[in-house]
């Protein structure tokens, strides 16, 4: 069995590694001097579980998705956390629902899915129906905890079109 890492995730899945091992490496060197074998065990598995969790985090499985065009599938992992009406959404959803509106987009609203990926889901986002990315726009922002509603809308974050 094979499990894929991101790309993205690559700076971390190396270093926090190597870290860790050294870590591990020095504590079974060094730690016997001053501590008891239960207590270098205890540390050891801890920091083993932390090593593999990080290895998981950034974790890229593949996925069998049906072939149906008429299906919208999650883009993540996770659970629906909320789900919301949002009128006078951002540009980029404006434009896209501008075409074919007949009021010209003067009453354009987009639905919003939240989805809370805790840090045991899989931290990929795929798009969930056939595109293709024009658009990456980075937006500044907070860093609320994720559970807090309002994430959504004061962290920072990037925009796709």
């Amino acid at each position: 069995m094979r499990i894929s890492l991101t790309k993205y995730g690559w700076p971390q899945v190396v270093v926090f590694p190597v870290a860790i091992i050294a870590v591990m490496i020095a504590i079974a060197l060094v730690a016997t001097v001053f501590l008891q074998a239960w207590a270098i065990i205890s540390i050891e598995v801890l920091l083993g579980v932390i090593l593999i969790w990080v290895l998981s985090f950034f974790r890229d499985p593949e996925r069998n998705c049906p072939r149906d065009s008429n299906l919208l599938l999650a883009p993540a992992d996770g659970q629906i956390t909320d789900i919301e009406t949002i009128k006078n959404p951002p540009a980029f959803l404006q434009e896209q629902a501008v075409l074919g509106t007949p009021d010209g987009g003067q009453n354009t609203a987009a639905l919003r899915i939240g989805i809370f990926l805790s840090i045991f889901n899989t931290h990929i986002n795929r798009a969930p129906c056939n595109v293709k990315v024009e658009k990456i726009t980075y937006k500044k922002g907070k860093y609320k905890n994720a559970m807090n509603p309002e994430s959504a809308r004061v962290n920072e974050s990037n925009e796709l079109c």
